[in-house]
């Protein structure tokens, strides 16, 4: 429990006369402070593609939306599910719960009369997805004298919901539990509306016929200024008396109505050292994480500490809570490390280091084996930690990272991989705080084995750290997203449209990159039975791949069926004949593989694709197409490596990997017919070339990246998540949609928190010329300014004070749209080297709801860099954007790349 205690009571005292929320104790065991309703009324449901929630697509924005219909047994809607075309109001009735001060509901929506059978005969899983709106209401009764607490909504399973009036966005849809939605009650109307939007998406709630949501909604009142979030703490496992790491963190939220400063975290326990990384501010209503230094000089069950902060710069106070610590007797058991996350948070991951047998030792630096876990699983979980227990002797370092989330952030993708890439780095500081002796640890030599969602990570690593891959084992993995369930069910879109939106997941287009997978040794296996991710996934890339890479010592049959098998089962990562596979790779060393002298790189987003063969895309020229680097090895007096492309502009050789994965390091380079000498390579070990002028040429600095879209910028919305720091969100407050745009900096921040666990900082516009490092999210109308001076005057879209929208285009054409209600934007902009924005701008309160709710949370859910919502998108979702765009390395519209309509 956290308990609050003023340092000065005169301060106090002020503060309370000055209404601020105090501590008090509850006595909750009286009345019930909230009582929800036990009949709630239902109106669905009604068809939804995967992942299109985002982009509204909801049929009663018709009529005004939910929020503004009555239940009425007479209306009907239209709906392509029901019979008849139509659906009625319903009711539901439902049982509600209280315990601890905590008061929820069970909400368990099914449409059993709908012939869903009819629908996955036509449609497959995608058939049995559908949306629903529920009304209901819940009853407040705050007991007297506390008029100043607040209530926290946790909405587990839902993505949408509205308390009298108010939208929130983002919810809480797969249960985390860490930021809730803060509701500022006034204490003298009792009765408050809520309109929830439920979904059924298969990826969550499975396959199950008839389908079913349900939708838990926990409340809790609070009258405490500071909550520490307990489901956020991440603290080492305790090795031998000594923490595996140095670094910690957890959540704290702002309940109160003023900003709240942090000063200090220090523990009670004299054996534990406990230090605040840097000082920083909570905007009201907003969740931070809170990075620590920790250490402690014996073995510990717990610890009490203290957290300082300060309200205004008043008066100080301070919390006190518990942390739980897991102690370990060995080094060599899987165990809990902490390192520092690209983005500045701290992150966890799963290590076990290698058998300190004498058949190891003569290996000399070990291949680390990174085991990516699925969807909903805790990488420190025992579960998870057994997983490799039947192998105990594998010569080889296991990782499993925690991808930040139980759903690796974003499934394993840029958030996930950058978690991946820190803690392979993070393992030499293990060593030191260890004091390690034992085989050191080869992060340029990576075996990739995963599960489920961890299965589709593995063949997402393998094509983006392809010069790092010795090997892998992807398991029960599904191909892509857009495989697992189709986006058959999307609104009607023009096909110019669908194929913008189609590319800007290009790099997740496992099937279509397949190619890069050429030469590395891969051990598939799946369930035969498996009713979760169907075998089909694992057959359909083994035939993709149509050749596998045999090693002469080992027998790899490419992919094996576990007969009779379901999803998962007991030792499915080490089981006959996977087993003995792993033992044979790792008894010997095993160099990266060769990949031949023909051979081909296949790029969907340069941003975060590493190098193949040494070669590397830096640009593509049609950001909506794949690249293509096709390489044939001549070997004469001279090594020439005859290099053609397609759809490539700029690229980068690291000879040393060229030399490693070929043998062939080249003397020349011939590119679409452009040969080009390489000279004193021992001097430059990368060389850059770039198509210009319709031939290819060298270049060596990096100048271009002053004005052209390289690096990290790369990729569509979601590019965001490549921020190397804090995120910044900052909005207008200058305009009359400024406390709307305040509250959606809270969401923006409050759903970054709740899906990625990154940490924000919200503050006003003004502020970003101080921002040195990090992403933007701007909320509010478009001004060059934003942009850096080299890119002001031929950026294409610039926007009046008015709110005029002014496109131009590479023809010379010129598109403007003009301000009108429902017009919303979207749009992803450059700030500076490797460092992007989003801006999200709405003509009226309406607008700026659905353009917010594009903001990246779920993948897949298809955002390209550049959208203007239309009226008609509330209902129509992305059929009615009037444009969709991908920016090409220059920041400019191609008309291939492009979709614009009135």
């Amino acid at each position: 429990m956290v308990t609050v205690r003023a340092l000065s009571l005169s301060l106090l005292l002020k503060i309370a006369a000055s209404t601020l929320l105090l501590s008090q104790k509850l006595d909750l065991q009286d009345a019930p402070v909230i009582l929800f309703s036990t009949t709630w009324n239902l109106c669905g449901p009604f068809k939804l593609g995967t992942r299109e929630s985002e982009w509204g697509t909801d049929p009663l924005e018709r009529y005004g939306g939910f929020q503004a219909l009555e239940p009425d047994e007479t209306s009907t809607f239209r709906s392509s599910l029901a019979r008849n075309g139509t659906v009625k109001w319903t009711e539901n009735r439902i049982q509600t719960a209280q315990s601890q001060g905590l008061h929820s509901v069970s909400l368990m929506v099914s449409f059993p009369e709908i012939n869903w059978n009819i629908m996955v005969t036509e449609f497959g899983w995608a058939g049995m997805q559908f949306q629903a709106w529920a009304r209901g209401y819940f009853d407040f009764n705050p007991p007297l004298g506390q008029s100043n607490c607040i209530v926290a909504l946790h909405t587990k399973n839902a993505l949408e919901v509205w308390v009298d009036g108010e939208h929130y966005f983002g919810g809480d849809v797969y249960g985390y539990g860490k930021a809730p939605i803060l509701l500022n009650l006034n204490p003298q109307v009792k009765r408050h509306v809520i309109n929830i939007r439920v979904f059924n998406d298969i990826r969550m709630f499975g396959g199950r016929n008839p389908p079913q949501v349900d939708v838990e909604l926990t409340t809790e009142y609070l009258c405490d200024v500071l909550s520490i979030v307990k489901e956020s703490f991440v603290f080492p496992d305790i090795v031998n008396d000594k923490p595996a790491s140095k670094f910690a963190t957890i959540g704290v939220r702002n309940n109160g109505r003023i900003s709240v400063d942090i000063l200090e975290v220090r523990s009670k326990n004299g054996y534990v050292d406990l230090q605040l990384e840097t000082k920083l501010s909570i905007s009201p209503g907003q969740t931070r994480p809170i990075k620590m230094r920790f250490d402690t000089k014996r073995s510990l069950q717990s610890f009490e500490a203290t957290l300082s902060y300060s309200l205004n710069r008043n008066a100080k106070f301070e919390s006190l809570f518990t942390i739980p610590l897991n102690t370990i007797e060995g080094t060599h058991k899987p165990h809990k490390y902490t390192y520092i996350h690209p983005s500045g948070i701290v992150s966890y991951g799963v290590l076990r280091p290698p058998s300190l047998g004498s058949h190891c030792k003569r290996l000399g630096h070990l291949p680390i084996l990174v085991s990516l876990h699925g969807a909903g699983v805790e990488a420190s979980s025992d579960f998870s930690k057994r997983t490799f227990d039947d192998r105990p002797d594998l010569c080889a370092w296991l990782l499993i990272p925690s991808g930040v989330t139980t759903w690796a952030g974003d499934d394993w993708h840029i958030w996930g991989m950058s978690d991946i890439d820190a803690a392979i780095s993070a393992i030499g500081e293990w060593k030191i705080q260890t004091r390690w002796d034992g085989p050191d640890a080869d992060g340029q030599r990576l075996f990739f084995a995963g599960h489920s969602n961890g299965g589709q990570g593995v063949w997402h690593a393998l094509i983006h750290r392809n010069d790092k891959a010795i090997g892998a084992s992807p398991l029960s993995g599904y191909i892509t997203i857009s495989a697992y369930v189709p986006y058959d069910l999307w609104q009607e879109l023009e096909p110019r449209a669908v194929s913008i939106l189609q590319s800007s997941t290009n790099a997740y287009r496992t099937d279509l990159l397949a190619e890069n997978l050429a030469g590395i040794p891969i051990f598939q296996g799946h369930g035969e039975y498996d009713d979760n991710v169907p075998p089909f996934h694992s057959r359909r890339m083994f035939e993709i791949l149509h050749e596998t890479m045999h090693l002469e010592d080992i027998s790899n049959p490419g992919y094996h069926e576990f007969p009779r098998a379901n999803h998962w089962f007991e030792g499915i990562m080490t089981t006959p004949p996977l087993g003995e596979f792993l033992s044979q790779f790792f008894n010997k060393v095993r160099p990266l593989p060769q990949i031949g002298s023909n051979f081909s790189v296949v790029i969907g987003n340069p941003g975060v694709t590493t190098s193949r063969g040494g070669l590397r895309a830096l640009q593509l020229t049609d950001p909506t197409v794949l690249g293509r680097i096709n390489v044939e090895i001549l070997v004469g007096p001279s090594i020439i490596w005859k290099i053609t492309t397609s759809n490539i502009r700029r690229l980068e050789l690291d000879l040393t990997l060229a030399k490693k994965r070929t043998l062939a390091m080249p003397s020349t380079v011939e590119i679409d017919g452009n040969i080009i000498l390489i000279t004193a390579p021992e001097v430059m070990n990368r060389m850059g070339f770039v198509f210009t002028n319709r031939k290819w040429i060298s270049f060596s600095d990096d100048s271009w990246k002053n004005n052209e879209r390289h690096g990290l910028q790369l990729g569509s919305l979601p590019a965001l998540f490549n921020s190397r720091g804090c995120i910044n969100v900052l909005f207008r407050n200058n305009t009359t949609l400024s406390p709307l745009y305040n509250k959606k900096a809270l969401e923006v921040s409050r759903n970054l928190y709740q899906y990625y666990s990154a940490d924000t900082k919200i503050g006003i516009i003004d502020d970003l010329e101080q921002i040195k490092k990090g992403n933007v999210v701007v909320l509010g109308r478009f001004d060059k300014t934003l942009l850096p001076e080299e890119l002001r005057s031929t950026f294409p879209v610039s926007q009046t004070e008015s709110g005029d929208i002014n496109l131009q285009l590479q023809s010379g054409e010129k598109i403007t749209y003009k301000n009108r209600p429902g017009i919303g934007m979207v749009l992803l902009f450059p700030i500076g080297k490797d460092r992007v924005g989003i801006l999200i701008w709405g003509s009226n309160d309406d607008a700026v709801r659905r353009a917010s709710m594009l903001m990246p949370i779920r993948t897949g859910s298809s955002q390209p860099d550049f959208i203007i919502l239309g009226p008609e998108s509330g209902w129509n979702g992305a059929a009615g954007a009037l444009a969709l765009a991908m920016f090409d390395s220059h920041w400019q519209f191609r008309a291939e790349a492009s979709y614009f309509r009135k």
